[in-house]
């Protein structure tokens, strides 16, 4: 038998309609958010599917259900900015870049996933990477939205060239500059170097607006997770900045270090994607980038597809610092000297807190985030990696590598995403704020405008001005749930 599907994608008249049902509910008071419930009768009403920022995954997920059922579905696409300040969402479900996520619990516009679900098919969470599972995915001890793929920085090279040059890949991030330095004097002086000398031989790292902050705090990771240290950026009561402090002034100062010795190449303001594609196209040996994901029956094959890479996660440090004495210390002997930015970057999919059919939501976020249907999904958006174990062996296929560099690929995301230690990428109200004047900081350091220090003391000062205008005890609420030590709601 034939399957039928009403579908109904939002064009742009829709999305006109959606921008004014926000504005219209921007000031009415928001409920509390509620656990969605299972058991409702069925509602002949379309489900409805907000998408934000990502055209081609609504497409992809308005294909995949109408191959797969028989009601109907209603996707609307939608930006960030068109949500504003509303505080409820016209939809039943929401699918939202992941370092929103905090900004959707803390308006109260999406609700936690019921607890009995969550191991059971097709949510089946213990398949989930722990990393996402037990931080990303959660608000307050609350699961609150299910992934689509949890993109990592890591560290990318060139096999062949590491074994020409007789290097070792880098474990910690002394290791990653030393390679660095030798890769310079491979190279000889600027006035010496050809085009062709040049080619091979530069660090690249994505400096691009809006992943320049992203690298210092990944680079910075290993610096502050101290055993001691529940809370690396913020003081979780005061929410007095911690960036101004000596990991982030050392991480940045290598950063800047790093990049300097990058040539001529590093001028350019590459994404984490564009590192991955400019190393396997041979412009550079090593970088710390990831790929982008990929859509089914491209035109053509890309030098990712053909090239020899080789996948890692980024170096870490035996050096750790207690911000409670203001001293480094060496790691505990057991402890892994790597540490995770989790949250940096991904989608994931929630139920809002006006849907008007909560078991439909629920059901269908499951039905999205499951093995066989995320991963014919979540590829058609360029910010998702595979986030389940059994997701691994389509690595290839998801993020258009080879089937060397595919394995080396899953076998460091793996391990990335399930550090012991870990940074989450800030995910509280004002994100874009903070995170901006991180970018700007790391941007003067490199144009040698600023010190490392004095950067990082006008980025701290800007976060100050955020968290006030924001409300300081409303955003140490907010960060305390991010991080899993304040319930919600």
């Amino acid at each position: 038998m034939n399957r039928i599907c009403s579908l109904r994608i939002a064009q742009s008249g829709m999305l006109g309609l959606l921008v004014g049902a926000l504005t219209l509910v921007a000031g009415c008071n928001s409920d509390k958010p509620s656990t969605a419930t299972v058991g409702e009768r069925n509602n002949p009403t379309p489900l409805r599917v907000l998408v934000i920022d990502d055209p081609p995954l609504g497409e992809a997920i308005a294909r995949q259900w109408k191959s797969r059922t028989e009601s109907e579905i209603e996707v609307q696409n939608a930006t960030l900015a068109d949500i504003g300040q509303a505080r409820r969402i016209p939809a039943d479900v929401v699918v939202f870049p992941t370092p929103q996520l905090g900004l959707l619990a803390e308006r109260g516009l999406i609700v936690p996933l019921p607890d009995d679900v969550l191991n059971r098919d097709p949510f089946s969470s213990r398949d989930w990477f722990s990393q996402i599972r037990l931080a990303e995915s959660r608000w307050g001890h609350r699961t609150v939205a299910v992934p689509l793929g949890s993109p990592q920085l890591l560290l990318v090279y060139r096999p062949d060239e590491f074994e020409r040059l007789q290097l070792t890949p880098p474990q910690t991030w002394e290791d990653y500059q030393a390679i660095a330095e030798k890769l310079q004097a491979a190279a000889g002086s600027e006035a010496e170097q050809t085009n062709a000398e040049k080619k091979g031989l530069a660090v690249l790292e994505p400096l691009a607006p809006g992943h320049a902050s992203g690298l210092l705090l990944a680079r910075a990771a290993a610096y502050v997770t101290h055993r001691d240290q529940v809370a690396p950026l913020f003081h979780p009561d005061t929410m007095e900045p911690l960036i101004q402090r000596a990991p982030f002034v050392r991480a940045l100062e290598e950063l800047a270090a790093a990049n300097r010795l990058a040539g001529g190449v590093a001028e350019a303001r590459l994404t984490p994607a564009e590192v991955v594609d400019r190393i396997a196209a041979g412009d550079a040996i090593m970088g710390l980038g990831f790929p982008a994901a990929v859509a089914a029956g491209r035109p053509k094959e890309t030098d990712r597809e053909s090239a020899e890479l080789a996948f890692l996660p980024i170096p870490g440090s035996t050096n750790v610092y207690n911000f409670a004495v203001g001293e480094w210390e060496q790691i505990g002997g057991e402890e892994e000297p790597f540490a995770t930015l989790a949250g940096l970057a991904g989608r994931q999919a929630a139920v809002s807190s006006s849907a008007h059919q909560p078991q439909a939501a629920v059901n269908f976020v499951g039905w999205l985030s499951s093995q066989e249907n995320a991963g014919r999904v979540a590829p058609s958006s360029p910010t998702t990696a595979p986030f389940r174990k059994t997701q691994l062996p389509d690595t290839g296929r998801w993020l258009g590598l080879s089937t060397l560099a595919a394995n080396s690929c899953a076998t460091a995301l793996e391990q990335s995403l399930s550090q012991k230690r870990s940074v989450l990428f800030p995910r509280i109200p004002g994100q874009a704020e903070y995170m901006a004047a991180l970018d700007e900081a790391v941007q003067a350091t490199l144009a040698q405008e600023k010190t490392a220090e004095q950067a990082l003391q006008d980025a701290a000062a800007k976060w100050q001005e955020v968290t006030e205008r924001l409300g300081r005890d409303a955003q140490s609420l907010a960060y305390r749930r991010s991080l899993n030590v304040a319930d919600w709601p």
